[in-house]
């Protein structure tokens, strides 16, 4: 992610940017540092938000703004969820414990409680929908191989061929539910946007 967005500085001639890895759950910046702070998909896999969201609000500046975007709740985000219920089903793969971090645990006004327990304010929220559309099934299915590592964890134990099973299994499902008429696919997914000061 960081060489992408080095790339994509250099394309449009940004000398002032600087590029740093860090824990978000232990950023060590000065208080009031920043005029604002984005984070994009990424609150809802952070064991500890609350902790994190702390840290960021006191690296804010005065009246200064945080923005962030997770996923809606399952129902919402077939994107994922089509690829996570076809592997539970086939594999008897039981859901996490409560409290695991999930792409879908911020969702049902839990971004929002956790902000507020931050010590944010004026906190405004925005849900917009994003069209996943690909031309085929098997260009989502190869999109989830690269991307979505927890699916290779959870069958991870299972053989090459019932792995191969499965991502045959997801296509199929995926033409079903959400095909289109010229043969691609397209997932409508919710992503909520939220700010606080």
């Amino acid at each position: 992610m960081l060489a992408i967005a080095k790339e994509r500085a250099q394309e449009l001639g940004l000398s002032n940017v600087e590029f740093m890895e860090s824990d978000s759950e232990s950023l060590d910046f000065p208080d009031d540092h920043f005029d604002a702070i984005v984070c994009r998909w990424g609150l809802m896999f952070l064991p500890d938000p609350v902790t994190a969201l702390k840290s960021i609000n006191r690296m804010l500046a005065p009246d200064a703004k945080f923005s962030t975007a997770v996923w809606d709740a399952p129902a919402k985000i077939p994107f994922f969820s089509i690829a996570v219920h076809t592997l539970q089903d086939m594999f008897n793969v039981p859901p996490p414990p409560p409290g695991t971090p999930t792409v879908a645990g911020m969702a049902d006004g839990v971004v929002e409680n956790r902000m507020e327990q931050a010590g944010f304010r004026t906190i405004k929220r925005e849900d917009i929908t994003l069209d996943f559309s690909f031309p085929s099934a098997g260009d989502y299915t190869q999109l989830m191989k690269d991307i979505a590592a927890p699916l290779s964890a959870m069958m991870a134990d299972q053989p090459p061929e019932e792995q191969e099973r499965y991502w045959k299994t997801l296509e199929e499902k995926v033409v079903k539910e959400y095909g289109t008429s010229n043969g691609g696919v397209n997932l409508p997914s919710v992503a909520i946007c939220v700010v606080g000061e």
